[in-house]
């Protein structure tokens, strides 16, 4: 697999810890996938990993060998309900919470570094009854090519 498909599958890992019984606000990590697409009410709620973009190293441009800095994304989509603002937050509390490590910034030694990248919340219309999250991830890694 490639880098970024471990890198983008650890961080898959890491949100499907997100249940209930495992001391977080919501069972978001009973469905998560890779990719990203618009969820139906029935799949509510569910969390979507990606990566964004990379940006390499101006210096190392041209070597077999360039260090990249990585941005993943995991969109969260939950359902409104009475208390909007808590929801918003209890997901993105337990994106955050099950993705970083502060034990391991390297996310088992796939990157050499790994944080917080920000978030943006889309709200609702009037009548809406979804929330969308974007939590953003960024990391650095080296990446080698040439003779597989």
């Amino acid at each position: 697999m490639s880098d970024v498909t471990n890198i983008i599958s650890a961080i898959k890992a890491r949100l499907e810890t997100i249940t209930k019984l495992g001391g977080f606000n919501t069972d978001a990590g009973d469905n998560v996938i890779i990719g990203r697409r618009t969820p139906d009410q029935t799949e509510l709620p569910i969390l979507c990993v990606f990566d964004i973009e990379d940006d390499p190293d101006e210096a190392e441009r041209y070597l077999p060998e360039m260090m990249i800095t990585l941005t993943t994304a995991v969109e969260a989509y939950v359902n409104v309900g009475t208390d909007p603002m808590t929801a918003v937050h209890n997901i993105i509390d337990d994106i955050k919470t099950a993705v970083l490590d502060v034990t391991d910034r390297t996310l088992g030694g796939l990157t050499l570094d790994f944080g917080y990248g920000g978030r943006e919340i889309q709200w609702p219309e009037d009548a809406g009854t979804v929330i969308s999250v974007r939590v953003l991830f960024v990391c650095l890694y080296r990446e080698t090519y040439g003779a597989p």
